[in-house]
């Protein structure tokens, strides 16, 4: 215990404070005016009471840190159940993509499933269109309003899905009614009782093909656990669009062939030839998340650097750069801002045969597996080129056993190996001679050297291991 002298509003300053600390929660404090007035016993009686109010604060503090404890128990009991809810219906979810025959069932199967999820609102896949609009493919819930009273124009839309879109993350709003003002697709959203939205990119064969957008009641409803499912979810998806895909190819033995003209004045490989005065064939074609893409034409009539500076001043072009330059069989890489043939033809399983450019024609040809999109392939081309006749229509028989030999090949390969064996076969890496090195690929590709040899040894094992499989089994009686 502490003494002092003159207590506060003592005017003759003969007055007197004792202190008592009461333990960690403070000091207990008495004043007398009068030195005079303080009995023996007073010092005894104020340390029990500083005593007694220490053990109350103790008390009091215990059981605060119990109610604390018994809250965070019964949250996570809660968050537990809840989990227990999104994995049943992840399982169910998982039953309806494998039922599922088409794109637009597997994007419902999931809408619905995701939209009975405790506490959200609304959930919806958007896929680009042609007009750089992320396109509502499909939603569930009880809020659709929203789709239509936001923006979701790819170039100027701060909207979640969009910029998941954009980026190829995840995109994640714990509480909409921050930075309302700066972004007015919240106000939107608050307006619909919105409180936190996730939105997570969809791949197929690594390229962002859409989105699943999920939109919640309660803020931060999507950290942890629950955001991973959601992931694995999108994940799902996208296994499931590329499965679906191959399935066609494979059940129908054969593929359609739509073969267009366009006027090169109305597609970028025709202009580029008619202002460097060349013909240009495409080799290949290596799609990358987003919207661009990286295309090798080999180039005719024309210098290999005239065709690269006249590429590098359109606007469509990111970088132009000479792949391979072995006298009349040049190639050039050209770094596209958008798709070779448009966004909305990035939607569906369909392979460029040909891509042919003179300064007056563009010559397009499309191998298609699926035939329920053989006309909404060819709308998306006539309506994205006016100028576009098809010329021709016709079916290839393929063979199933190639095809699927193919498959596995493909599916035995990583996103990252398949981009650097394409890579350097575009750019003549296994001709003899070599026309690039390991070390070229690497500055392309932004990896180093080393990982390009690991990736391309890593592919021919798989390679080895495929044909000479197949080789044996076909040929154990040869001997």
């Amino acid at each position: 215990m502490s003494t002092f002298g003159s207590a506060a509003g003592d005017d003759t300053g003969h007055g007197l404070t004792l202190f008592m600390p009461i333990g960690s929660a403070g000091v207990l404090a008495i004043g007398y005016d009068d030195r005079r007035s303080v009995a023996p016993h007073d010092s005894e009686f104020v340390e029990i009471l500083a005593n007694a109010a220490a053990a109350a604060f103790e008390r009091f503090e215990r059981e605060q840190e119990i109610n604390s404890g018994q809250q965070e128990i019964s949250r996570q009991s809660e968050e537990l159940h809840r989990l227990e809810r999104v994995n049943a219906t992840l399982r169910g979810l998982n039953e309806s993509l494998l039922r599922a025959e088409t794109r637009d069932e597997i994007f419902e199967a999931v809408c619905d499933q995701v939209s009975d999820i405790e506490g959200v609102k609304l959930a919806w896949i958007g896929v680009p269109t042609e007009e750089s609009v992320l396109d509502r493919r499909a939603w569930a819930g009880n809020i659709p309003q929203y789709l239509d009273n936001i923006t979701l124009e790819l170039d100027s839309s701060e909207e979640p899905a969009i910029v998941a879109f954009q980026t190829g993350r995840s995109v994640r709003v714990a509480n909409t009614a921050i930075d309302i003002r700066q972004q007015p697709w919240k106000q939107t959203a608050l307006s619909y009782g919105v409180e936190s939205v996730v939105a997570i990119p969809i791949e197929v064969d690594g390229v962002t093909s859409g989105v699943l957008s999920v939109l919640s009641a309660d803020q931060n409803a999507f950290s942890g656990r629950f955001e991973r499912m959601l992931s694995a979810i999108a994940s799902s998806v996208g296994e499931t669009l590329q499965s679906v895909e191959q399935r066609h190819a494979l059940q129908s033995g054969a593929t359609t062939e739509l073969a267009f003209e366009i006027d090169g004045v109305d597609h970028l490989f025709g202009r580029l030839a008619a202002d460097a005065d060349c013909e240009l064939d495409v080799t290949g074609v290596i799609p990358e998340p987003g919207a661009t893409c990286r295309v090798f034409a080999a180039v005719e009539e024309a210098s290999l650097k005239s065709v690269t500076e006249v590429a590098a001043t359109m606007s469509a072009v990111r970088s132009a750069t000479i792949a391979t330059d072995n006298g009349p069989d040049g190639v050039v890489e050209l770094h596209l801002e958008t798709p070779l043939l448009g966004a909305q033809l990035r939607e569906y399983p369909v392979r460029i045969s040909e891509l042919s450019a003179s300064p007056n024609s563009v010559q397009v040809g499309l191998e298609i597996a699926q035939t329920d999109i053989l006309r909404d392939v060819a709308s998306d081309i006539l309506d994205r080129y006016p100028s576009a006749q098809l010329v021709s229509k016709g079916t290839q028989n393929a063979d199933g056993s190639d095809y699927e030999r193919l498959v596995a090949f493909r599916e035995s390969l990583t996103t990252r190996q398949r981009e650097v064996v394409h890579t350097a076969y575009l750019n003549g890496y296994f001709q003899s001679p070599r026309h690039c090195t390991g070390k070229e690929l690497g500055e392309k590709l932004g990896i180093s050297s080393q990982a390009v040899y690991q990736h391309l040894r890593a592919a021919e094992r798989q390679l080895f291991d495929e044909a000479f499989r197949q080789t044996r089994t076909v040929s154990a009686n040869d001997e």
